[in-house]
């Protein structure tokens, strides 16, 4: 029986009572009458009532629980983050360290009688000095291609010792028994993961805040968020906080982030990258996989990023991933490429600064000697709806088997695969080596206004039914010239709610960073890395 609470038709001296108590509460009244004709009517009135007071508190106090469960992660969190402040405040005098760690034993000793030197100081500072030779110690062959780098990771990735909770109470302080697979490549390989970054509830959306750690801000713009889901990650490498970090992405979680946040990010296609680990997305749906990829401060990242992360090692620790490590001779092919473009998706307009951004792409590309031709990919809003939303969203918060029929399931399944088709021989009627298209269709959105712009999901959501992998890369910033643009309805015509929920968050955008995506077919994200270091190579130079 379902436990979700909703108003039904009741009486009317009941229409207080949840459907379901109410229901039970009838059941419980004609029980009574049925084994006791003589009982009081009074005394039955009392039973119901006591047992309607015992479930509404029952219900109550789960909820209170649930609450404490919240504010008590997300004060553990807090309180983590200050103390690491504290840390760094007091702390951060490297070169006093270094001097420290340097004095000899005499002179140790002398600036520690006199109270020079605190205890503790000296002990922090061999701390450090240790913690950092356990690398540094390793001899040259040994050391990995991420030997030493700081990485960030998406708290949706599972790190041995703490939790993963994707952002719901029930799962804070279930402390993870093993690193995900992508956290152990990036140890094998040297990397050191140091922090970890926020999401949506549920990483369902391009919005960045949960009950347990809050709201996440863009960089740039305190009243504006980074995107999601990966938002958090985006706002951290835009911020400077840090140069590497792993995300997540099953609509667009770490290309909107990327674009929005003015960093490099890729999602590759889905199981290239190992996602085991990863909090579970929409478990028992496997019609749109969940991928995991690098997210950079630059593209000189993104690029070392994948290529280490795609080793032979990386296959030999996932054996069920296909065997396919990074492909050198395809990333440094010097070939002209034949390259499809489109500002446009099924009638839904690009901010005016997207269609600049694609426009200056499609003219450093054509610098480069690349071949840049018009393209409408079937991207529709059909598609989105009826086969991108009933796979990931069918469920309604259920297993999908408990939701659709499995004959239901294998009609979706051949819809997609015929949609498939039809998108992959557009592609090869035109002869293309990749495609260059808009992320967001707008910059960063104000907080709380993300439910306007779902729509858009159509630009980002489709390349994961396709499975095709693409990279989001920033281009330009918004302008003055933009703003006119958007407020004039010749060159941004007002066709319906989105473009006006784009005009209304215009105002005070002007410097915020816009991107694109580069797309390939699966499995060609050396296509697609060589397309994107090409083009902001170009970009750098004009």
């Amino acid at each position: 029986m379902s436990r979700t609470l909703v108003l039904q038709q009741q009486p009317k001296d009941k229409m207080w009572m949840p459907a379901l108590h109410w229901q039970w509460a009838h059941q419980a009244h004609t029980y009574l009458e049925d084994i006791r004709p003589g009982l009081s009517r009074a005394l039955i009135h009392g039973v119901v009532a006591g047992a309607t007071t015992v479930y509404v508190g029952s219900r109550l106090y789960r909820r209170y629980q649930a609450r404490r469960r919240i504010e008590e992660r997300g004060n553990q969190a807090r309180q983590a983050c200050e103390k690491l402040r504290q840390k760094l405040r007091n702390y951060a005098d490297l070169q006093k360290e270094e001097m420290i760690v340097n004095l000899s034993i005499q002179a140790l000793q002398k600036q520690l009688q006199s109270g020079e030197l605190k205890a503790v100081e000296v002990l922090i500072a061999f701390q450090r000095k240790e913690q950092a030779q356990q690398l540094d110690l390793l001899p040259p062959e040994k050391r990995g291609p991420l030997h030493g780098i700081p990485v960030s990771i998406k708290e949706s990735i599972s790190l041995k010792g703490y939790d993963c909770t994707g952002g719901l109470q029930a799962l804070a302080f279930q402390k993870m028994e093993r690193d995900a697979e992508i956290v152990q490549v990036l140890k094998n390989l040297g990397a050191v993961p140091f922090m970890r970054t926020n999401f949506p509830q549920g990483l369902m959306t391009f919005a960045c805040s949960n009950p347990i750690y809050g709201q996440t801000l863009h960089p740039l713009d305190s009243k504006r968020g980074p995107g999601g889901s990966s938002g958090g990650e985006g706002a951290l490498i835009g911020g400077g906080g840090s140069i590497i970090g792993i995300g997540s992405d099953i609509g667009g979680s770490i290309r909107i982030p990327s674009c929005v946040c003015g960093v490099y990010g890729l999602k590759p296609t889905a199981g290239r990258i190992g996602s085991k680990g990863h909090y579970a997305v929409g478990s028992g749906q496997t019609l749109v996989k969940l991928s995991v990829g690098p997210m950079a401060r630059d593209m000189g990242g993104l690029v070392l990023a994948t290529k280490a992360v795609l080793s032979q090692e990386h296959c030999k620790l996932s054996p069920l991933l296909p065997p396919v490590p990074f492909r050198n001779e395809i990333f440094e092919k010097k070939n002209p490429m034949r390259i499809g473009f489109y500002t446009k998706i099924d009638g839904l307009q690009s901010h005016p600064g997207g269609v600049r951004a694609l426009y200056q792409a499609k003219a450093a590309l054509e610098s480069r000697g690349h071949t840049v031709i018009e393209f409408q990919p079937p991207l529709n809003l059909s598609a989105f709806f009826e086969l991108y939303v009933s796979a990931v969203f069918g469920d309604d918060g259920k297993e999908v088997r408990k939701y659709l029929k499995v004959l239901d399931w294998w009609h979706l399944a051949d819809k997609i695969q015929a949609y498939k088709d039809e998108f992959l021989e557009a592609w090869k009627s035109k002869e293309l080596d990749a495609v260059i298209g808009p992320v967001t269709l707008f910059p960063a959105v104000t907080c709380g206004k993300e439910e306007f712009f779902f729509v858009s999901l159509v630009a980002t959501t489709l390349y994961n039914l396709l499975d095709y992998p693409a990279g989001s890369l920033p281009v330009t910033a918004v302008t003055e010239e933009d703003i006119v643009k958007v407020n004039d309805s010749t060159s941004y015509p007002l066709t319906g709610l989105f473009e006006k929920a784009v005009k209304r968050d215009s105002a005070g955008t002007v410097g915020l960073p816009i991107g694109i995506q580069c797309i390939g077919l699966p499995y060609q994200e050396e296509v697609v890395l060589r397309l994107m270091q090409e083009l902001d190579a170009a970009l750098q130079s004009m």
